[in-house]
């Protein structure tokens, strides 16, 4: 999970001293963090909330809980875990916005 820089490059430059930073480029991040999703393990509440969202993007945490039979700070406990975790972001504020499912 930790992310393996080159060193950065100090130099003299024009009486001072310049530093590189080098990073990774954005490919090589874009197919670590794929990888990571995929590998992410969630237990049988999150799986029915992934479902849940996948099925009604604009699910609140009570009509959740109601689907489920669990209380309300479970489903938030676990949409914090699924968010976390990188499967869930939010689009939009708590009012009018909706839930994105990443694949």
């Amino acid at each position: 999970m930790w992310n393996i820089l080159p060193m950065p490059v100090v130099e003299n430059f024009c009486g001072g001293v310049r530093v590189t930073f080098q990073r990774k480029n954005a490919t090589e991040n874009a197919t670590e963090n794929a990888t990571d999703i995929a590998t992410v393990k969630l237990n049988r509440t999150q799986e029915k909330i992934m479902a849940i969202l996948h099925v009604d993007k604009y699910a609140t945490y009570d009509v959740i809980a109601k689907q489920l039979g669990v209380e309300r700070t479970t489903v938030w406990r676990n949409i914090k875990k699924l968010q976390e975790k990188g499967r869930i972001r939010r689009i939009g504020g708590d009012n009018g916005g909706h839930w994105k499912v990443i694949e």
